[in-house]
């Protein structure tokens, strides 16, 4: 690792000390910054560039290195309940972070995800959609994607219209769009490293958020390095960017000056932790509707050509890709949460399958002939997948284990299940489906109720350090500070509170972008 980035470094022509190998400071080194980052994720990195490019002195840890090491990636190591839940492998340590395995899906969070529902406890954010709408515009340019539209009505010269043919009383088309994807560590670094306001220190843990007594601020960044050396970060804003499941962990092992954990007087940090449940092959849909008409539902499909490159210098395609979903006044009706149905490709023709060896298709109580009436040269069997958006709940939460990793930091153990709201999306997701198809004649719906023990995640890690408007409520104000500690803010999914269906990449960049030019005007 050591020599992979001298060499780095020769062929970056490196002359100034803005990329640091932690393995190389001194013993009880002490690096003075303006804003300190933890983290070069998605999140941190468009923090670092943002400020460094605005002329802020900023200085990034990265645990990890230009590429994997099993060694670092051992600190990942953790526990689980509940639903299992592999969390090793769900994050990279390295420069760019989890976006070295990210598949590229985007979507922002829909107005809708803002709001307070009554019937999903802990729901509403304290800021609306349009406070974030000019960073999302921006998280569009970050993530190399095409234009900010999301809606199907302004790909129709791309796409033409939707050919599913369901009333969209019932079902509507939610649009994705996909990254290359963009990987932050590959796309990013020369632009942050050339900068000479940044600086960057890789393999490099942030072991404990040293507070001030009695705790009203951060007085440094204890970081150790897998060599054994340790050394001080002292700045005069922090910034924690290490992801829901690290973000948490740290915070509650941050114990020398609040016994809880920094943060954590309300017994909030590590709660409310969310993914996106996901049950594949959950079911199959019997369609009239060839793969051709449906391209968009099966994965991702080419749409228009930006005129510019993205920040790597590329063209960048627009590539879409489309699932349905409850319309938001339906939702509201039957009140349940946001998820969305996506198609698979066929499992072959309906006339090359057994239907006399089916279950009984669902038409949920509609007069509509049975699967074996239905079938046509056209018709086709799909395999569906869901995906729903998860209820806050305290209960799902990462809290520590006393074993500890190689550098002393007690391992995060993370208890997650999902609960009713969640079951009942998936019924109202399949019984609508099955009456939106039945009523246009042009489809039959049949639930794999086998298939709902089988639910994984996304792996989206979302909620721990949860925003909020009170201390009472959440860890992080509408700005993303640390309620309680003047000089820390918390950048990434985990303040969200709550998840939506759609992944959460274009969000957080999105508040990161927003975070930073927060930072800016103080």
């Amino acid at each position: 690792m050591g020599g992979s980035l001298a060499d780095q470094r020769r062929a970056d022509r490196y002359f100034k000390r803005v990329l640091i190998d932690g393995l190389e400071l001194q013993p009880s080194q002490r690096i003075e910054t303006d804003i300190a980052i933890i983290g070069s994720g998605p999140a941190g990195m468009t923090l670092a560039i943002t400020l460094a490019e605005a002329g802020r002195e900023v200085t990034v840890i990265e645990s990890g290195g230009l590429e994997r090491d099993d060694a670092i990636s051992a600190l990942n190591e953790a526990t689980s309940s509940g639903i299992n839940y592999p969390l090793a492998p769900t994050r990279v340590r390295k420069l760019g972070g989890s976006s070295d395995h990210w598949t590229g899906i985007c979507r922002p969070l829909d107005p809708w995800d803002f709001s307070v529902r009554d019937w999903v406890p802990h729901s509403g954010w304290p800021l609306d959609w349009d406070d974030l709408a000019d960073n999302f515009a921006s998280a569009q340019t970050w993530l190399e994607l095409g234009p900010n539209r999301y809606d199907w009505e302004s790909w129709n010269a791309d796409l033409g219209p939707d050919e599913m043919g369901v009333d969209q009383g019932l079902m509507v088309p939610r649009l994705v769009q996909v990254s290359a994807p963009t990987r932050f560590g590959d796309a990013y670094r020369k632009r942050l490293v050339d900068n000479p306001n940044a600086t960057v220190i890789l393999q490099s843990t942030v072991t404990d958020i040293v507070l001030t007594s009695p705790g009203q601020s951060v007085e440094r960044l204890a970081v150790s390095t897998l060599a054994g050396n340790s050394f001080d970060v002292v700045a005069k804003r922090y910034v924690l960017a290490a992801g829901g499941i690290e973000n948490a962990r740290l915070l509650l092992a941050s114990s020398s000056v609040m016994t809880a954990g920094v943060g954590n007087q309300n017994d909030l940090v590590g709660r409310y932790f969310m993914d996106h449940p996901h049950v594949y092959q959950s079911g199959t849909l019997l369609l009239s509707r060839t793969e051709a008409q449906v391209a968009p539902y099966l994965g991702v499909v080419p749409a228009s050509r930006k005129d510019d490159t993205g920040p790597s210098g590329k063209p960048q395609p627009s590539l879409v890709a489309a699932a349905l979903a409850l319309p938001d006044d339906l939702q509201a009706q039957v009140r349940c949460l946001g998820g969305t149905l996506a198609l698979t490709r066929p499992a072959g023709s309906a006339e090359s399958t057994q239907p006399d060896t089916w279950p009984p298709f669902r038409t949920d109580g509609l007069t509509a002939a049975g699967p074996a009436q239905f079938l046509a040269e056209d018709t086709h069997v799909y395999q569906l997948v869901i995906r729903t958006e998860q209820a806050p709940n305290p209960d799902n939460r990462v809290t520590l284990n006393t074993e500890k990793d190689a550098l002393g930091v007690p391992t995060a153990d993370l208890a997650w299940s999902i609960g009713d709201l969640e079951k009942r999306t998936f019924d109202t997701l399949f019984t609508t489906l099955a009456q939106a198809t039945g009523i246009a004649a042009i489809g039959r719906t049949n639930e794999d109720v086998d298939a709902r023990g089988m639910v994984t995640g996304g792996p989206h890690h979302m909620g721990t350090t949860k925003m909020a408007s009170s201390a009472s409520d959440g860890v992080v104000d509408s700005n993303c500070k640390v309620f309680d500690v003047d000089n820390l803010w918390i950048a990434g999914s985990s303040v969200f509170p709550t998840s939506g269906w759609a992944n959460p990449t274009l969000t957080l960049v999105a508040l990161a972008d927003r975070l930073a030019h927060h930072l800016l005007a103080l």
